[in-house]
């Protein structure tokens, strides 16, 4: 019976220090892991830092919140363009040719210039909205420059990226944003058009290439030119010659 109760009483006073054994186990443990880590370089530290995060439960939502609120501008953008990527269909291997194709290559003004066609910008698509599509300048004298701004929206889910724009013609000259822009923000295509040589009704397309379906979007700019005044009391002024588009 005396033997029994020893029994009970050494079970007992096991029982009750387990907690605590256990807490100081898990304090040891700790301390040897973050010593451990310590010691490593910065890129195993954040390594090991971002594994023990993947391990917790997170609310993505509150999570990317919380982060995306202390960002600025730039690092914004940045996760917009990382969240892209991420999300952006895994890329096929294309076995290479035995043979490498050769395209044709004209010479002008000492540029190569290729004939093949502009390649079609590869990633996830988007969608825009052209705030006003067409501008009209109106009349202007002939050697006169006409300019506006179009505005294009992303109404999107994924980050804008224009890979080109070009005038239907030299003198429709088109400057656009080099950088991604983001869901729900604007880009602005400022197009300048030089009347030096034209005359009469002017109609010019500004075709611009981005990673949109159709990959396509036509703006136009159209107006009238006149030809400039003859000089009083003298010869008329032979008029410019129309320059050869």
């Amino acid at each position: 019976m005396k033997n029994l109760r020893i029994v009970f009483s050494l079970a007992l006073v096991a029982l009750l220090c387990m907690p605590a054994m256990a807490q100081k186990a898990t304090k040891k443990a700790k301390k040897a892991l973050i010593t451990n880590v310590t010691k490593m370089d910065a890129d195993k530290q954040k390594m090991i830092v971002d594994y023990a995060r993947s391990l917790e439960k997170v609310d993505t939502k509150k999570a990317l919140a919380k982060a995306y609120k202390k960002l600025s501008a730039e690092d914004r953008q940045k996760l917009m363009d990382y969240v892209a990527k991420v999300n952006a269909p895994a890329k096929k291997v294309v076995p290479t040719p035995t043979k490498p194709s050769k395209s044709k290559v004209k010479m002008k003004d000492g540029v190569a210039k290729s004939k093949n066609k502009v390649s079609i910008p590869k990633g996830p698509k988007t969608e825009v909205e052209v705030l006003e599509a067409t501008y009209d300048f109106g009349v202007i004298t002939q050697g006169e420059k006409a300019q506006t701004v179009y505005k294009i929206k992303n109404v999107g889910k994924h980050p804008l990226v224009i890979t080109k724009a070009k005038g239907s013609c030299g003198c429709t000259v088109p400057k656009w944003p080099k950088e991604a822009i983001a869901p729900g923000e604007i880009a602005e295509i400022d197009v300048v058009f030089n009347s030096r040589g034209k005359r009469g009704k002017q109609n010019k397309r500004i075709t611009i290439t981005a990673n949109t379906e159709p990959v396509s979007t036509i703006l136009t700019i159209k107006g009238e030119v006149k030809m400039p005044d003859a000089p009083k009391g003298g010869a008329k002024k032979p008029a410019t010659p129309p320059v050869k588009e």
